[in-house]
């Protein structure tokens, strides 16, 4: 990650992944910003993720707000003193 900011200027990153790759990032204290989505699904056999509040928080972020986004449940989170880039949190990213 230091890399990609000296080399080519990157200030933002997004990962997309499953459950190890998100706890993975979480752990290292890598993440600054988390944009939860939850869906209104149900299976059989569930698979629970493990990245839920208390993980969000024990990484040391907190929640910014939570909103819909038609039948979604949208969660934001950002690392403490970090600010939010948008005033209205639904409006980014």
């Amino acid at each position: 990650l230091a890399y990609l900011k000296g080399t080519r200027g990157v200030e933002h990153l997004m990962i997309e992944g499953g459950p190890t790759l998100a706890q993975s990032f979480l752990n290292a204290g890598l993440v600054d910003r988390a944009i939860i989505i939850s869906a209104p699904v149900s299976f059989k056999i569930g698979v629970p993720s493990g990245i839920d509040d208390d993980a969000l928080l024990s990484a040391g972020l907190e929640s910014v707000c939570t909103y819909e986004l038609g039948v979604d449940a949208v969660s934001c989170w950002t690392r403490k003193g970090c600010a939010w880039p948008a005033e209205d949190a639904s409006k980014w990213p």
